[in-house]
């Protein structure tokens, strides 16, 4: 029978697995908004950001009140210290996704992307989105293996960035939509890299995984 600790951690898993749902549509809004040069789905994206700011300060919260409740042992120490970890990706992960929504919106007209790197803008914000669901099932699931394709995702994110400024640098680009196609590729890489941090955090320290109450009747 699970203690009121271990309650109260599950809940707290479960809601650093929301956080990552959250960041990872964020980001996926705001490439739509990038891609499309759409300020009004960047305006979303920003104003939504608040309610994942709202979690994580809720979720540190709660974790800070689990670590000083009461002695603990060791390994349960470790899955609260990891949930104040996971909070930090997740909420770095919301606010590189705004980051994304704010290059949309300083381009209100023409193309924030040039058309020749539309294509590999697109497959970063798609790897990253579904790192960001990776981290959610990771969470959810308290596998305890960081997930092959995880790692896999982060090393082809990292690898298409560098073809991205390779091929800006080989053109000699220098222009304001190429500044924002760098920073946009380093945007998704760093998302990339809390999202894997998240998966490694469940590795080491193990949150307790969320389990769904039974339906009734």
């Amino acid at each position: 029978m699970k203690s009121r600790f271990q309650y109260e951690l599950s809940g707290l898993t479960a809601q650093l697995a929301q956080m990552c749902v959250m960041a990872g549509q964020a980001m996926n809004d705001a490439t739509l908004a990038l891609l499309q040069t759409d300020a009004g789905v960047a305006d979303g994206v920003i104003l939504r950001h608040e309610d994942i700011s709202a979690m994580g300060s809720s979720a540190e919260e709660t974790a800070f009140l689990l670590l000083t409740s009461q002695a603990r042992m060791a390994a349960d120490l470790r899955s609260v210290v990891s949930a104040l970890h996971i909070t930090t990706d997740a909420e770095r992960m919301g606010e590189l996704a705004v980051r994304v929504a704010e290059i949309a919106r300083r381009r209100r007209s023409g193309h924030a992307v040039p058309d020749e790197v539309v294509g590999p803008i697109a497959d970063m914000s798609a790897l990253a989105v579904a790192q960001a669901r990776t981290a959610q099932e990771a969470l959810l699931s308290g596998d305890r293996r960081t997930p092959a394709h995880a790692l896999h995702d982060h090393a082809v994110v990292k690898e298409l960035h560098r073809r991205l400024l390779t091929g800006l640098i080989d053109k000699g680009r220098a222009g304001t939509a190429d500044v924002d196609v760098a920073l946009a590729g380093c945007l998704y890489e760093h998302f990339s890299d809390h999202a894997v941090h998240i998966a490694r955090h469940v590795v080491s320290g193990h949150p307790a995984h969320y389990e769904r109450p039974a339906l009734s009747g």
